[in-house]
């Protein structure tokens, strides 16, 4: 992937997490009634930038996340 501040290639793949913790950062979007099942759940990667330092989070499934968000969606109306 390419850096959009200067155009280098990006190191990508890497993960993010909590120093001090093995535990991976996550992004979840609950909904009201707090079921499991009706969560939404994606773990964000990173790619960086070795020219200038740019950092960016990426989805590496976003297809299964999105499906996820608008199946929620759809239950919930």
């Amino acid at each position: 992937m390419k850096c959009a501040s200067c155009n280098q290639e990006m190191v990508d793949d890497l993960r993010t997490n909590v120093p001090g913790t093995l535990v991976d950062v996550r992004l979840i979007k609950e909904e009201e009634n707090e079921d499991i099942l009706n969560k939404a759940i994606a773990i964000p990667k990173a790619a960086v930038c070795l020219q200038c330092g740019e950092v960016k989070y990426y989805i590496e499934d976003i297809e299964s996340f999105r499906n996820a968000i608008n199946m929620n969606k759809k239950e919930n109306h």
